[in-house]
């Protein structure tokens, strides 16, 4: 990497800094021309791609990774949600909803049982 590259390294990465109240890394690069502990570490401690940190490109910010329990909590919202949708189909396929001052009837609504 030439000069100028490393300044505007540097500079990408103290602005980031900066904004997030925090230091830029010291060293960007290593002594074997890989990237720097310091900026493997910024990257990690703030969910940056090393993409955007040394080139610029593509997304800023890596994608989180969706643990096990992060989708059974998903599943269980999304089962719970259903539940709720079909009560309301339940009550409004007979005739008055009590979620609603509202007469329903299934030929108005859309809803076919």
């Amino acid at each position: 990497m030439n000069t100028h590259e490393l300044n505007t390294i540097n500079t990408r990465l103290g602005v980031f800094a900066h904004s997030v109240g925090d230091t830029p890394p010291a060293t960007l690069i290593g002594p074997q021309g890989e990237p720097s502990q310091d900026v493997l570490a910024f990257c990690k401690t703030h969910k940056l791609t090393l993409d955007w940190a040394y080139l610029g490109d593509g997304p800023q910010f890596r994608t989180p990774q969706k643990t096990l329990r992060d989708v059974e909590e998903d599943l269980t919202f999304l089962h719970a949600l259903l539940q709720g949708l079909d009560a309301l189909i339940d009550d409004c396929s007979s005739g008055s909803s009590p979620t609603s001052n509202v007469t329903c009837s299934p030929e108005k609504s859309g809803v076919l049982r």
